[in-house]
């Protein structure tokens, strides 16, 4: 059996193959049992089997045919031919399974590359290292058809010795990205945010921003004051449309015409005060019977529940240097279109939380978020009970965020998830709860005291749990106000713990 490095210079070839195998793609030589070679690539040592193929050389005599097996079934088998004079070997990509192909002889098939020197007739080391030859080399016992092509005959040249370096260093480049990458995801935490609409997601997220980063700077602050403004105005736009529904009358009659002045489009800039001539206007109405009234159907036409609150404090939100704070920005309400990240450190665990629009239209955005999510935090708005959707005023909040779950908690996307569930808005759920009890709303399977809220939390929570088919997979349950920073934060601990309990529990497993 002839050596594939016999010279004397051997050592320096075979050290400038092994270094050059990661910059370009060849075959090396390595016997076992039968006759094998194995495939090397910068990231890949695929055990193959070469069979002379007798059926295929009938057909082509003035061809050689290889077939080569792989032990992965992932890899079909392939043909090797060539012929002899070529410079050149084509590898063709074709799947065979052929019982009639024998195996005979014994035939060993290496395609290697190495230096060369231009002018020799043969690939020798190299002494500038600048040329490299794909060499096909065979090897037999016998004497065969199939061995006619001289052993070290040149198949191609190619390349450079700096290319090859250049190579080598970007394959080396990505392996260190790669482990570096490894080593970051080890410590990282992705945090998928999924609810109905309107059930405080983006809340939560602005939570997260005060409690564990900087917070908000005073210029970001100010980017929510045209929000805030629209929001106190999108409010009396619903006031209005339920009373002329409800044909429901003004006290006084100037306030029609203050509501015909608040519902004209009217824009403003971070930087601007807010319109001087809205604040009577919008005092005056908030007294009127017929608008109390209306409030009071708020629930059957999607009403801001933030409106309230910035009612009771107006004259400050009008003041000539008014700048939002924490509080404000918590209430304020904008739809969230698309896929929002925010990224916080908490322990030596990194965050990365995600917010999805939640109404039926951003829901098909959903599918980009699911892969490799360590943690799924399904927000409902358990003040919902009794309120219509922004986008079906016939639909049900409660009921939408039920069939939500119910899919989302079954979904094979979720089955190595942590699922925890916010039964957020408990505060306004407190107040409505003895004026709109559970019973009126469909909720016909509630038996205990009809103002009892904790009764009537604990029995949204156990419906929810209750649709989970899974009994194996534990549901972490929580009662929150999305607005209070200080339950809040001590939620996020809670929720903490468990994480990292979940963790330890599987590298134990």
């Amino acid at each position: 059996m002839t050596r594939l490095f016999s010279s004397s210079s051997s050592s320096s070839s075979s050290s400038l193959s092994q270094k050059y195998s990661l910059a370009w793609l060849g075959w090396h030589f390595s016997r076992g049992n039968g006759k094998r070679i194995a495939l090397l690539s910068s990231h890949l040592v695929l055990p193959l089997t070469l069979i002379p193929s007798r059926l295929l050389h009938s057909h082509h005599p003035d061809r050689f045919f290889y077939r080569i097996h792989s032990s992965n079934p992932e890899f079909p088998d392939v043909f090797a031919t060539s012929s002899a004079g070529s410079s050149h070997a084509l590898v063709a990509a074709l799947t065979l399974n052929d019982p009639q192909i024998s195996y005979f002889g014994f035939y060993l098939i290496c395609l290697t590359l190495l230096a060369c020197d231009n002018r020799t007739e043969f690939p020798t080391p190299s002494r500038d290292g600048i040329h490299f030859r794909l060499v096909l080399h065979i090897y037999s016992q016998s004497t065969s058809p199939y061995a006619t092509i001289p052993p070290q005959t040149p198949i191609m040249c190619f390349g450079s010795r700096d290319k090859g370096d250049r190579g080598l260093a970007r394959s080396r480049d990505i392996d260190k990205q790669l482990r570096q990458d490894e080593k970051r995801l080890s410590k990282e935490v992705k945090l998928l945010l999924l609810g109905a609409g309107e059930s405080g997601k983006s809340t939560v997220l602005k939570q997260m921003k005060l409690i564990y980063s900087q917070g908000f700077s005073k210029n970001e602050k100010l980017e929510w004051k045209p929000v805030i403004f629209s929001n106190i105005v999108q409010s009396f736009k619903v006031i209005a449309e339920a009373m002329n529904e409800h044909d429901l009358q003004f006290d006084n009659p100037d306030n029609e015409k203050h509501m015909a002045h608040i519902l004209v489009d009217h824009e403003i800039s971070p930087h601007d005060p807010m319109p001087a001539d809205y604040l009577e206007p919008i005092k005056a109405l908030w007294v009127d019977n017929g608008v109390r009234a209306a409030i009071g159907m708020g629930n059957e036409y999607a009403l801001h529940d933030n409106l309230t609150y910035f009612i009771e404090d107006i004259d400050r939100l009008w003041g000539e240097d008014y700048v939002p704070d924490d509080q404000d920005l918590l209430r304020s309400r904008l739809r969230t279109t698309g896929i929002t990240e925010t990224i916080f450190d908490l322990g030596q665990l990194t965050y990365r939380m995600f917010d999805v629009g939640g109404q039926r239209s951003e829901r098909k955005k959903w599918i980009h978020c699911f892969e490799n999510v360590n943690c799924l935090l399904f927000l409902v708005a358990i003040s919902g009970y009794d309120q219509c959707l922004v986008e079906d005023k016939d639909g049900n909040q409660m009921n939408e965020a039920l069939m939500l779950w119910e899919s989302i908690a079954n979904s094979h996307w979720f089955a190595r998830s942590a699922l925890i569930l916010f039964l957020n808005k408990m505060d306004l759920f407190k107040e409505k709860l003895p004026k709109s009890p559970i019973t009126n709303h469909g909720f016909t399977d509630y038996h205990g005291p009809k103002d009892d809220y904790k009764a009537a939390s604990k029995y949204f929570l156990d419906k929810f749990k209750a649709l989970n088919r899974n009994t194996e997979k534990e549901i972490y349950g929580h009662f929150t106000n999305a607005t209070d920073t200080n339950l809040l934060k001590i939620t996020m601990a809670s929720v903490q713990d468990m994480i990292i309990q979940r963790n330890l529990k599987q590298l134990i497993l």
